[in-house]
Parts: C-alpha cells; structure tokens; sequence
C-alpha cells in the first residue's frame, strides 16, 4: 500500500496496487511508464498516467482529473473511470485480451477511445464530448452513451442495447458509417456531420428529430419514433424490416433523394410525408396514417391496405415514367382527397373509397377484374379509366361531378368498363366505351336513374336510345293487269277506235303516252303521231 497525502506518485516501471491509494487524503498525481496490475482504487487531484498494459485484479474505481491509458486494458471486472475535466483517454484496445465487466466513465472533458473495446457494459456520461475512433465497441449487456458521439472510423456497436441520447457524428459529412448490432435508442444522428450509412439489426426507438445519411438507413427490427422525426439519405435508400409507428398527432418524415423506400411491416403515424423520393416507394403491410399521407416518388408500390384516416392521400410521381401500383384486393381509403399527379399509369384497386373531398388522378389509371368501386362526396376526376373486365361502380355524391376521359385519339385517355353504374352525381363528362360499344350507343349503357344532360357519354346523354335494330332491303316485281284502252285518252282527245284491237301482251311493252316539254314559261304536250302508236300496238 502507499500512505496517502498530497505528494504525487510517480513509479518507473512495473506498478502492482495492492491497496489504496489516496484513500483519505488524495495524492497529486499518480504516473507509471511500465506496465500496471491495479488491484485496488486510486484516487488523485490531479492526473493519472498508465503507460504501459493495466491489468484490474479487481472492481475498481479510478478518480482524478484526466486519467490516460496509453496502452491496452485487460481484466474481467468493473472498472469506474472519474476523469473530471481532465477527461479520459483509453489509447490501446480495451478488453482485447480478457473482456472487461462493466466500464462506466464519467468525464465533463474529452473521452476518447482509440482502439476497440469490449466489456461486459459501457457507459459515459452527458458532460463532455465523445470520440470513438477504434471502430468497434463489444458488450454483452448494454451501451449507453451520454455525449454526442463522433465516430472517427466506420463503427460496429454490438450490445442488447446501445443508446445514443445526444446522438452520433461523423467527423466530416458523409465520412463515417455505424451499424449496431442489438436494439437502438437513437438520437439526433448526423445532425452536424452527415454519416456515410446507418443500420440497425434489432428494434430502434427514435428519441430525436432526425437521421442523416449520404447512404441508406437499414431498419431490421421495428422502428418507432417518439415525436416528429426525419429520415433523409441523399443517395441511398430507407429501408425497414419491420413495423414502423410514431405518435399519432406527431409526423414521420421521409427523405430519400436518389434511392428507394421499403417497408415490410405496418406502418401506423400521425402523418406520413415523404419529400422526395428518386427511386420506388413499396408499402409491403397496411399504410395508415391519422392525418395526411403525402408521398413523393418516382413509383409507388402498395400490397395491402391504404388509409388516411383524417386526411388526404397524395401521391407525386417524380418522373413521367413513375408507375402507382395497388393490389388488387386491397382498400384506398381517405378523409379528405385522393390526388395523384405525374407518372404514367395507375394501377387502382377493388376499392377506392373518399369521405369527403376530390379524387383526382393525372395518370391514366386501370382497373382490377372483377368487381370495383370509386365513390366520394366530391368531384372523380381522370384521364383514363381502364378496365375492360371490369364491373365498375363509381358516385360522386349529388353535388360531385364525373369527369373521366379525354376526346382525343389515344385509348388510355379513355373510359373502357365492362359495366357502369352510378347512383350520385351532379353531371357527367365522359369518352370511351361501356362493354365494348362506344359512340352514341355507350351513353344508353350506363346503369343509372340519372339520364339525359347534363350526364354525357361521347357528348350523348345518358338514357335510352331509339334506333332500328335491323333494316332490310328488297324488290317486288310491279303487277300489271291487262286491260283494253278505251277511245278516251287521259288527256282530252280523239283517238280512232277501229285502230285499236285487244292485246294482252301490249301492256307489258313501254309505250310512250306522253313527250313533256318544258321552256322556262310554257309546257307543250306533243302527243306521238298514228304511225308511232301503231308500232306501240303491234304485238
């Protein structure tokens, strides 16, 4: 043991602690430059400096006011470093060669851990910074880190638990990637300097406003946020492995500029936002947001159930190429709206279904077999509705009106259903066909109570159409009864009866009765003279 006082200690070589050290009245400073088995506490006013290896024989606790480890630290018990503002340095690997117990520093300086460290748990406190440069923390019990960490090489935290309450940094944007390995408590990541990519093997709890990354975020167990909360990556994609919730009057942000987004579990939000989105957005589980879905992609792929509780759906393709494909079988609903804008084409499911509030679809949109409805207290606006299997209901409340197709020549700008009916709207304006007829014929096919303007199909008003359904032409022989001309002819004048004999076969020649000439202000009648008539009479 050593007498305690105010002296400093300072030892040459190899140091075993066998006791106390400044027990009672702590020592200045304690230096040793071999190597140290420390079986006991050591406390000082000032520093402690252990350059070579340090080996705890014990559960110590070492205090003072900046405390280095300028090499390796080994030993299978619990080590409590109090460094003060001097702050704590730990130069070499930590546990490398026999994993440490539980290794708690508390410093309002600069903690740095240089090379790897594993421990039994790990725990700093709030004061202070925290640099962690060694790229590997190994505990098999919990981490928990007070200070906001920066991270000076690509790192793995592997524990039950690692909770970052002020955070992680990179050391320059973009420089630096973390995966941990266990569940996560996360906040702020890459606040100040953007990390190269994050992922997380079990659940994550988001206990701050944001995550950013220049590469993708891996989200394998379920995440939740407990407030508002953005993710963004500038070039990789966000991708969750599991459910993902947050608090019902709270937003989850999404923000994934070249890359794509993909969740495999439900998602339950107060409002889901994604601001950008260059790649595609795939719900694989139920959507359901209490307030507003508003999404921006390049396509969007939904297998299951979509909900806006109290607000709107809004989706943004970001390219003229971009695609919205539901599943077939699945229910769109939404509060207030259902707006699309951009893309190329639509693929609608069985149900789509708006409390009250517009549906509008920029996109030529196409139907599932089957049966399927689209109704809404507002105005149903589409280019294209295609669904030639199609049994399509759709109403758009009496105060809505019905816009579905264009006049022009393409056959997506076109409504094409097997059938329709409609029970509500306050007019319609439609172009296509209705199982497979088009024209005029398509306005009498639509199963409705509301006829004639201002319901128009092809610029044919709704209702029942008058035509013939078959016309058929033909040519019947003219009957000619023989008969024998009398000596009055039609126009007054004599004709000499002894030159006219019965002849029953005359009357099927073509005589001439009558030559008409007309001149502008007179009609002359010349009758044929008697050598005409005889050849007319001669059989």
């Amino acid at each position: 043991s050593v007498t305690s006082g105010g002296q400093s200690l300072t030892v040459a070589g190899n140091f075993v602690n066998g006791g106390m050290l400044g027990a009672n009245h702590s020592l200045s400073s304690v230096s040793v430059s071999g190597n140290s088995v420390l079986n006991d506490n050591v406390t000082t006013a000032g520093a402690q400096s252990y350059t070579g290896a340090v080996t705890l024989g014990a559960d110590l606790t070492l205090s003072g006011v900046g405390i280095g480890f300028a090499s390796t630290l080994d030993g299978a018990h619990a080590l409590t470093v109090e460094a003060g503002s001097g702050g704590a340095s730990f130069s070499g690997a930590v546990g490398g060669a026999t994993r440490l117990g539980a290794l708690n520093v508390n410093s309002s300086g600069a903690t740095t851990f240089a090379g790897s460290v594993r421990a039994a748990t790990v725990s700093t406190d709030a004061a202070g910074t925290l640099a962690l440069n060694g790229g590997s923390v190994d505990t098999t019990g919990t981490q928990t880190y007070g200070e906001r960490m920066v991270l000076g090489a690509d790192t793995t935290l592997t524990a039950m638990t690692v909770t970052l309450a002020n955070g992680v940094d990179g050391t320059s944007a973009g420089a630096r990637s973390l995966a941990i390995v266990g569940d996560a408590v996360l906040g702020d990541i890459g606040a100040h300097q953007s990390l190269a990519a994050l992922s997380v093997s079990g659940t994550t709890l988001l206990d701050g406003a944001s995550v950013t990354t220049t590469g993708g975020h891996t989200y394998s167990g379920a995440f939740t946020a407990t407030g508002d909360a953005t993710l963004a990556s500038s070039a990789g994609s966000l991708v969750f492995g599991s459910t993902v919730d947050g608090p019902l009057s709270n937003t989850l942000t999404l923000h994934a500029v070249a890359g794509d987004v993909d969740v495999a579990g439900a998602l339950h939000v107060g409002n889901l936002l994604q601001t950008a989105g260059g790649g595609t957005s795939r719900f694989r589980n139920t959507l359901r947001a209490e307030g507003n879905i508003q999404l921006t992609a390049l396509s969007f792929t939904f297998d299951d159930a979509v909900r806006a509780v109290n607000g709107a759906l809004s989706l943004a393709n970001s390219g003229d190429t971009g695609t919205v494909n539901f599943a077939p079988g699945a229910t769109v609903q939404a509060a207030t709206g259902f707006y699309q804008t951009g893309g190329s084409v639509v693929y609608l499911p069985s149900v789509v279904r708006v409390t009250q509030g517009p549906i509008s679809l920029e996109a030529p949109a196409r139907l599932p077999l089957a049966a399927a409805i689209i109704e809404t207290e507002g105005d149903i606006t589409m280019t294209g509705l295609v669904g030639p299997g199609t049994a399509l209901t759709m109403n758009a409340s009496p105060t809505g009106k019905l816009t579905v197709g264009l006049n022009d020549a393409f056959e997506e700008h076109k409504l094409n259903v097997a059938s329709l009916s409609v029970q509500e709207a306050i007019s319609a304006m439609m172009y296509g066909s209705i199982g497979g007829r088009g024209g005029a014929l398509a306005a009498s096919r639509v199963n409705s109570q509301l006829m004639n303007a201002p319901y128009f199909l092809n610029d044919t008003p709704w209702g029942p159409i008058d035509m013939i359904a078959t016309v058929t032409a033909g040519t019947t022989p003219r009957s000619v009864v023989p008969s024998t001309p009398v000596s009055t002819s039609l126009f007054s004048h004599n004709v000499n009866a002894s030159s006219v004999v019965p002849d029953a076969l005359s009357v099927f020649t073509d005589p001439q009765v009558l030559s008409v000439q007309m001149n502008r202000s007179q009609i002359e009648v010349v009758e044929p003279s008697d050598d005409e008539k005889r050849k007319q009479l001669r059989p």
